[in-house]
Formats: structure tokens, C-alpha cells, sequence
């Protein structure tokens, strides 16, 4: 796809997200210096003919306009040899001088300051939206969809960013220091999806403000793709039934999860605690995550006591699972087998779950 139908309705930019107002302003700049350096060369060839009763030619005049306002110090065609020439040529040299200097630095913001990175970054966010597979999508980056944003990056899961203001793009990257590819546009919009690499996602959450947008986010990015996996943010708990009818694969409740955590404080804070170590994504806590068994893997169709994944790994295994039954076994023993395709819930570091990634699903 042609980077002009990427991100032709909608602008990439990752640096300061300067509005088009302001570059329009820019341009406005330079076109008002350039009228500026215009009049004072026109005004100095005019002036030079006129104080030399036309014994020059218009070019020489011109010529002469141009090194006495460039200052570069060329023979001077035309003699100072009146105090009316001198006075000229003071005025000249003043006048012209700051107007060229206008010009110049005027040219200098729109290069630098505008076009040019604007130019660059829009570039290089369009090449790693082109590099990004397997990626989740993320729509919507208010007070919920920061928190994903940020769990998702701890996890090290490569994002593609879809906001269409601006200042929260700013502030997600005051918040966590550096951005992930983002598109800037409405996420209801087909294109700004297909921008964002749905044809190659593996999932996309939708975030945004109401239940409207999420819905209709919901089946727009169904149409688009029959296999990807779908979650979606919900408020009133009366809509759940219309978001699992329109495709959603999962609905996380927000009023519902805040007040379960709420009583939960109260009624069992310790749970709570150990729950948070383990899910919150910390760098040295444990963390539970779900490896799917590849068929090709050397240990697909082994039991638990001949794949030893506790003793190779150091994570602990929580539960088991077929790939026709949706639900765990839980706590397995040690004559259940891996069958391939089927998925295992391992607790575990980082370094523990990295090895037991390389062991489930990296083919033989």
C-alpha cells in the first residue's frame, strides 16, 4: 500500500505533533519575507536608477542592489560618489540587510523545525508500521487504555498506538518515556485500521470513551479480519450481550473489575497482594502466562514427568489444557500429556518463561 494512502488522511508525526496551523503559519512567514526582499530590490534598482539620471542599466542597478544588500563586497558598478548615492547605500545596506536575514531564518524554520522532521518521522513511523507483525493494536489511549498501554509494553508485546488526539499522544510519552508506533487518526475509520497493520495484528483492544465506539470498533475490525482476536472495553454491563453477538472474543467490565477490587481491598487484602505480584508485570516478580504447545515442538505428545518443564525452566506449572477443551486442568499430574495444540499455564521470572517459550513453541 502507497505511504500516501497510509497516512494521507491522517498525519504521522512523532515530533512535538505540531498542528497544521502552525505550519501553515510558517509557510505564511516565508512568503511575507520573500514579498519583503522583493520590494527592497526592487526599491534599490529603481533608487540607483533614479539617483544616476539613468546612466545605468537596470541590470546594473539590479546588480548593484544585490551586492550592497548581500554585503559579499563585489567592485561596485555604480560609484558613491554623491552624498545623496552614500545616504542610499547606508539605508540600503540596513534595510536590505534585515529583510535578507528575515528571509533566510525564515527558511531556516521551515526546513529544520518543520518539513524536514516532520518529513523524517513521518517516514520512519510509516517503515515500522511496515515492519509490524503479530503486533496488537491498541485504540484508544485515555485513563484505561494508558494502563494497557503500559502492561502490554511491560510485557514487552509490540503495540501499534491508534489515537486521534494528540495531546494524549504527548502525554504517553511524558508518562513512559518513549512511544510505540502510533497512528494518529480515528480508529473507526477502515483506513486508519488497515494503516495500523490490521491484515497482519494478532488482536486488537478497543479503549475508547463510550460503548457506541467501541461497538461499532468491534465490528468494523470483524469485517476486516475473521481471525483476530477482539477486546473490548465496556461500561454499562446491560451492552455485554451485544458486544459477544457482534464478534467481541472477550469484554472486560471497567465499573464491574473497580468494584470487585474495591471489596476485595476490604475482605481479603493478602490475596490481592500475592495476585498483584504475580499479574502486575513487575520486572522481579513472577508472572502467569498462557504457552501454546506447537506441533512441532520436541515436547508435544510428551507427559509431564518426560518433559520435566519445572525442572528445565524453574516456573511452575499451574494448569493444562487440550486444544478442544476451552478449560484447565489444573495442578496436572504427571502422566498428562502435552498434546499439541492444546496450551499450558505457567507461573514464573522472565528469564523462566523465556525458556519455556523457546521449549513449548519453538519448533523441533
Amino acid at each position: 500500500m502507497p505511504e500516501r494512502t497510509k497516512i494521507g488522511a491522517f498525519r504521522l508525526d512523532i515530533h512535538g505533533l505540531a498542528e497544521d496551523a502552525e505550519r501553515r503559519q510558517r509557510y505564511v512567514r516565508v512568503l511575507r519575507a520573500g514579498v519583503l526582499v522583493l520590494v527592497v530590490l526592487g526599491l534599490g534598482t529603481f533608487g540607483y536608477s533614479a539617483l544616476t539620471d539613468g546612466q545605468y542599466t537596470w541590470i546594473q542597478c539590479l546588480y548593484m542592489t544585490v551586492v550592497t544588500v548581500s554585503t559579499v563586497g563585489f567592485t561596485e558598478v555604480i560609484p558613491a560618489n554623491t552624498d545623496a548615492l552614500m545616504l542610499f547605500n547606508i539605508s540600503l545596506i540596513f534595510l536590505g540587510g534585515g529583510a535578507l536575514l528575515y528571509f533566510l531564518t525564515s527558511i531556516t524554520a521551515v526546513v529544520i523545525e518543520g518539513d524536514l522532521l516532520h518529513n523524517f518521522w513521518r517516514r520512519r513511523m510509516a517503515a515500522q508500521l511496515d515492519r509490524q507483525h503479530r503486533h496488537v493494536i491498541l485504540a484508544g489511549i485515555g485513563r484505561t487504555g494508558m494502563a494497557a498501554l503500559e502492561e502490554l509494553l511491560e510485557g514487552r508485546y509490540p503495540v501499534v498506538v491508534i489515537e486521534n488526539n494528540p495531546e494524549r499522544v504527548q502525554e504517553a510519552l511524558v508518562r513512559i518515556g518513549s512511544m510505540p508506533p502510533f497512528v494518529l487518526g480515528d480508529a473507526l475509520d477502515e483506513n486508519v485500521l488497515r494503516a495500523a497493520g490490521i491484515e497482519r495484528a494478532a488482536g486488537l483492544v478497543s479503549s475508547l470513551q463510550d460503548d457506541r465506539e467501541n461497538l461499532y470498533l468491534v465490528v468494523t475490525a470483524r469485517q476486516l479480519r475473521e481471525d483476530i482476536r477482539l477486546v473490548s472495553k465496556v461500561e454499562r454491563s446491560v451492552n455485554i450481550p451485544k458486544f459477544t453477538q457482534v464478534g467481541a472474543d472477550a469484554v472486560v467490565h471497567t465499573a464491574r473489575l473497580g468494584g470487585q477490587r474495591l471489596a476485595g481491598e476490604l475482605i481479603d487484602p493478602q490475596v490481592l497482594a500475592f495476585t498483584d505480584t504475580m499479574l502486575a508485570g513487575q520486572s522481579r516478580g513472577r508472572k502467569l502466562r498462557e504457552f501454546i504447545i506447537r506441533r512441532g515442538s520436541a515436547y508435544a505428545g510428551r507427559s509431564m514427568s518426560e518433559a520435566r518443564i519445572r525442572d528445565k525452566t524453574g516456573c511452575i506449572i499451574v494448569g493444562l489444557r487440550t486444544e478442544i477443551d476451552a478449560d484447565y486442568q489444573y495442578h496436572p499430574s504427571a502422566s498428562s500429556v502435552l498434546e499439541p495444540g492444546g496450551a499450558v499455564m505457567l507461573l514464573g521470572d522472565s528469564t523462566s518463561l523465556r525458556k519455556a517459550k523457546r521449549l513449548l513453541e519453538v519448533p523441533r
